[in-house]
């Protein structure tokens, strides 16, 4: 029903992944399991490796997969309609990418368990609120021999409790370094924070903590275009899924209007709600094709531009989704007993991460002045 101005010229391989996925996904992930696993704040280590061996983390870390930022569009939709808790956006898109764009090939083998689901490592960087780019990073980072030593804080850190490295990203001389921390380094204080949906979001506050050189991921000089391109394919990821998951709580809301019966008649048959109805599907579509139109253009000079208000739309869409979702279920979708309840908390918590929409809006109007 959604995306098929989009979908139907779309190539082979790329139409095989996203049946796949929705396939498998529908199998292998009912809902009731996310919602055991949100109830216990965690997530599932095996189908995380399971996720793994499917090839969907790491698909964009290694040169010359063949694969490019629409087929992980295409694949993180689908994730979205599921709500998986798992970090696949964080440790298989956003920490696996980063290494493997470093060109280090000293991070090859734990490139390769991130891709496999056997390890998982997720981005410390913003110093708050509001942060969307490499100029708004919280730890700071200072020569000390052969190495350096980190002080401050990074906030809004997902998993970094369950992570086993955390990838560290400090203003250092004018620039930002990137370095990988080992999850028991000394010097470090992780203070635990839950998001809306029950997912991790916690600090990381740095006290001399020491990263030796063998870990550093990129310097000062090249550590900041590094970031801000994977912050943006994060948002491309997450982007996705918000619009994934707002075409799954449209398409339960339809189902709920066509079944739920007033005075005899299937409430759906008011007109009224059949406007509310058919606006909603049409910024869900708009959404879709911002989308497709940000992967197209994510290699190009224009990338911070087109991801900025690709963020900025599938976020208010979400959240407009979920808000006319509970609207139209009589308030019943806020409550647990429904399952409408988890998308809800998932837009909640995911829309904001790495920039909701007024941030982005401001983001593209200081480009514009820029400009």
């Amino acid at each position: 029903m959604f995306a098929q101005a989009i979908t139907a010229f779309e190539p082979e391989h790329r139409a095989i992944l996203r049946q796949s996925a929705r396939d498998w996904l529908e199998r292998r992930r009912p809902l009731a399991a996310q919602r055991d696993l949100a109830a216990g704040r965690a997530f599932d280590p095996a189908f995380l490796r399971a996720l793994g061996d499917m090839g969907w983390l790491g698909l964009l870390a290694e040169a010359g997969s063949g694969l490019d930022c629409a087929d992980l569009v295409a694949l993180h939709r689908e994730l979205g309609r599921r709500l998986l808790p798992e970090p696949v956006v964080a440790s298989g898109v956003m920490a696996a990418s980063l290494l493997g764009w470093s060109g280090q090939a000293a991070f090859a083998e734990r490139l390769a368990a991130l891709s496999e689901g056997s390890l998982v490592a997720t981005l410390a960087w913003q110093d708050g609120a509001g942060a969307t780019g490499s100029d708004r990073c919280g730890p700071v980072a200072e020569a000390a021999g052969d190495g350096v030593r980190l002080s401050g804080r990074a906030a809004f850190v997902p998993w970094a409790g369950r992570a086993d490295g955390w990838i560290v990203a400090a203003r250092m001389g004018g620039g930002v370094l990137l370095g990988w921390l080992s999850r028991d380094a000394a010097g470090v204080t992780l203070r635990p924070g839950t998001a809306v949906d029950r997912g991790e979001m916690s600090e990381l506050d740095f006290d001399g903590a020491f990263l030796p050189a063998a870990d550093l991921i990129a310097g000062p000089d090249a550590g900041a275009a590094l970031l801000d391109r994977v912050l943006d394919l994060g948002r491309m990821a997450v982007s996705a899924e918000l619009v994934g998951a707002a075409e799954a709580v449209f398409a339960m809301t339809l189902d709920y209007l066509r079944d739920r019966k007033q005075f005899g008649r299937a409430i759906g048959a008011n007109q009224a709600v059949q406007f509310t109805a058919v606006d909603l599907f049409v910024q869900i579509e708009l959404a879709n094709s911002v989308l497709a139109h940000a992967a197209r253009q994510f290699d190009s000079a224009d990338r911070p531009r087109v991801v900025a208000g690709c963020k900025a739309r599938c976020s208010d869409v979400a959240f407009d989704a979920v808000r006319q979702a509970i609207q139209l279920h009589g308030a019943i979708g806020y409550t647990d007993a429904s399952d409408v309840s988890l998308y809800v908390k998932r837009v909640m918590a995911w829309g904001p991460w790495l920039g909701n929409g007024a941030a982005h809006r401001a983001r593209l109007g200081a480009m514009a002045r820029a400009a």
